[in-house]
């Protein structure tokens, strides 16, 4: 017998999706196997680094306070209103960071990579499991914190 079709390329999928703890602790596996070469060494240094400065954040600070606690963060983005109905996020050189004063997000990303917020979960699993800091301003540029 004869068939005829098209072989799927690429690797099987999981005969199920893994739990949530089960994900977290490959993830966690995965960042100590990671932790222990070389070349990630700067990079878990800047996550253990900006975790502990986190925790002096508080809800209400301004990006220049938040910058003179966390460093220089990855990236800072502002809303720019595109018309009446929307706006977007554009990036914002680091000469004017200062002047942002309304909505914004500043990403804080050991690896230098911004989040995949609108991503697929292939896309996700591809990338290294550090942990990141995804900072949200309100409209009067106050941090919106937990």
């Amino acid at each position: 017998m004869v068939q005829t079709g098209v072989v799927p390329v690429g690797a099987a999928p999981p005969a199920r999706v893994p739990t949530a703890e089960e994900a977290q602790a490959a993830r966690e596996a995965w960042r100590q196997e990671l932790r222990e070469k070389a070349e990630y060494k700067e990079m878990f240094a800047k996550e253990d680094l900006w975790r502990e400065k986190s925790m002096a954040l508080r809800g209400g600070m301004t990006l220049p306070v938040v910058i003179a606690v966390m460093g220089p963060p990855t990236q800072v983005e502002k809303f720019v209103e595109t018309s009446k109905e929307s706006s977007e996020l554009v990036p914002v050189p680091t000469n004017e960071w200062s002047s942002v004063t309304g909505m914004a997000v500043v990403y804080y990303s050991p690896d230098g990579k911004l989040p995949l917020f609108w991503s697929t979960f292939g896309q996700l699993t591809n990338r290294l499991p550090f942990d990141r800091w995804d900072l949200w301003f309100d409209k009067q540029g106050k941090l919106i914190h937990k």
